[in-house]
């Protein structure tokens, strides 16, 4: 069995062409989904790239890890999925966004080239198609500013105008992305997804292939910022925030032989389902020497024996003055309700996802969900006691330093 996962930045469930009300024309995506188990309430574990791919390629949740900055090894202790199919004997094949960021501390990803030339992803499958293979792919083409760049300044240029814009005449800019964001998955779509399930075709191999596509993260443009002009970074639209628009992800799984094809879950499952389901297929065990996965199978979930709704975590990292991590807010979502905490302003968020499905009423001092709110804290409570202690640390310090900002001290 082939496995591709194919991680496209920041695309958003809703604007899939599979959503009645989206104005997205991608008719490879279309019917990629007709032949694949569409899992509709599928969450990521961070609202941005490094957590969020970190957590996909271990099974265990991104807080629990403490990567929230480019230049962190990856923890020593943990198993991850190119370490499993390396020792089954897969070629592994990894393409990111910039080779100097994702992986770029870790070895054992195989990075073989950026992800901006799609021709080079296909000659490297085109290859190895005659071996076993995993192909890891990141593209970037649906992430602000959503069309190629030539160079570093001429990306930053772009991104720069787009929050100038977001700045300046919000309602007008968010159209004038939008427009941008769908072209950007239109294009990936038509000239890159059908490209490569074309070769496997060609190859003979498409109905062997294991083929995740799914995205790191979501997307918003400043919804939730009261003040636009304060519209300044990219973790401004995504990254900053624990909302649906920012950490419900699409996930399309493409089973070998067309199992499950046109199955549409609505169970909630979570992204660090990924690697132990990859495991299940291919009759591999969790290695007992590496921390336990908090994910679990999705084959159960396909097959309709097991429906329990899992709580997913969900947590945002920040990075002080010396470009430390710490954990600045943390989302439990067990549906249909949801609380979210923001650490550094000691601010609590509950939300009932049935009635209010974009999170607009704050339900958290509602006296007659006292114990719904309560049970989520008891379980957001003992993940926090999971996060690493360095991290705790580092956000102790900061707000030790608010503190005394505030008392004028510093």
């Amino acid at each position: 069995m082939n496995i591709v996962i194919l991680i496209y930045d920041s695309v958003r469930p809703d604007f899939l062409p599979v959503n009645p009300h989206t104005e997205v024309q991608a008719p490879t995506i279309e019917k990629f989904a007709r032949e694949s188990v569409n899992f509709r309430e599928a969450i990521t574990s961070a609202p941005w790239t490094l957590p969020s791919i970190a957590a996909i390629i271990g099974g265990i949740y991104s807080h629990k890890l403490g990567l929230y900055t480019w230049t962190q090894p990856y923890p020593d202790d943990v198993k991850t999925l190119f370490h499993y199919l390396e020792e089954e004997g897969y070629s592994i094949g990894t393409f990111v966004f910039d080779t100097r960021y994702l992986f770029s501390h870790m070895p054992f990803a195989h990075v073989v080239d950026h992800s901006r030339d799609f021709k080079k992803v296909l000659k490297w499958i085109n290859d190895h198609s005659n071996t076993k293979f995993l192909l890891f792919y990141h593209g970037w083409l649906t992430h602000i500013p959503w069309e190629p760049m030539n160079s570093d300044e001429a990306w930053r240029r772009a991104v720069r105008e787009i929050h100038k814009k977001l700045r300046e005449n919000w309602q007008d800019a968010v159209k004038w992305c939008k427009t941008r964001y769908i072209k950007a998955i239109e294009y990936v779509s038509e000239h890159e997804i059908k490209q490569l399930l074309q070769l496997l075709e060609e190859r003979d191999i498409l109905d062997e292939t294991l083929i995740f596509l799914i995205s790191d993260h979501g997307e918003s443009w400043g919804e939730r910022i009261e003040d636009k002009t304060q519209i300044r970074v990219n973790f401004d639209l995504h990254g900053r925030f624990l909302y649906d628009e920012n950490i419900k992800i699409m996930m399309l799984v493409k089973f070998p032989h067309s199992w499950s094809k046109g199955k549409t879950i609505d169970c909630q499952v979570r992204s660090v389902d990924i690697l132990p389901t990859i495991l299940e297929l291919l009759g591999i065990p969790p290695s007992s020497t590496s921390r336990p996965l908090d994910g679990r199978s999705l084959l159960p979930v396909v097959k309709g024996t097991d429906t329990k709704r899992i709580a997913v975590v969900s947590t945002t990292g920040l990075v002080n003055e010396d470009y430390a991590p710490y954990i600045a807010k943390m989302a439990i979502r067990d549906f249909p309700y949801k609380l979210i905490v923001d650490f550094e302003e000691d601010k609590w968020e509950f939300y009932d996802l049935l009635q209010d499905p974009y999170e607009m009423t704050n339900l958290y001092n509602n006296p007659t969900l006292y114990k719904k709110v309560l049970k989520l804290k008891e379980l957001l409570q003992r993940e926090k006691n999971l996060i690493p202690s360095h991290m705790v640390e580092q956000f102790e310090k900061i707000k030790m330093q608010k503190m005394l900002k505030q008392l004028g001290y510093l």
